[in-house]
């Protein structure tokens, strides 16, 4: 796993892509796997004995960490985090039971945070808004555009 790239656990965004494009057209496992597969480049070695053709395919050209739809299978499996599961608790008032389910708000914020899909959405920092180049009128409308990001950020 590739940790201190933002495409982890990915090598590059050239894998990255290629693994959102696998996951999000429904493309079957064996769609993947042969696509990744195809020969594209024809080389020849000459060495001073014999000529060796070798055939380089997709996966290679590219760059890949997987060379079929298993093993990016796997790299999700094991190094996403994934939604978490939703947790079921039972509470009885009178003679109502109720049921309530829910996620652990935590791990939902590591799950949103770990998914490169949602970098653009991010916000890391404080920002004002305001409704013209001459910031005479200022716009909430976003926690982070907020006064009390702010005076946070100065307590960090």
């Amino acid at each position: 796993m590739h940790r201190g790239s933002v495409w982890a656990p990915f090598r590059t965004q050239c894998d990255w892509e290629v693994a959102r494009w696998a996951k999000s057209c429904d493309a079957t496992s064996s769609v993947v796997t042969n696509l990744l597969a195809i020969p594209v480049v024809n080389t020849t070695f000459i060495s001073e004995f014999r000529v060796t053709k070798s055939e380089a395919k997709v996966v290679d050209r590219l760059g890949l960490s997987y060379s079929n739809a298993n093993e990016l299978n796997a790299i999700i499996d094991s190094n996403l985090p994934g939604q978490p599961p939703f947790q079921r608790k039972e509470v009885i008032i009178g003679d109502e039971r109720l049921e309530f389910h829910s996620r652990d708000i935590i791990e939902c914020i590591r799950s949103l945070y770990g998914d490169p899909q949602f970098t653009q959405d991010l916000a890391f920092a404080p920002e004002r808004h305001y409704t013209s180049h001459k910031h005479s009128s200022r716009i909430y409308n976003e926690m982070y555009t907020g006064d009390w990001w702010w005076s946070i950020q100065v307590c960090s």
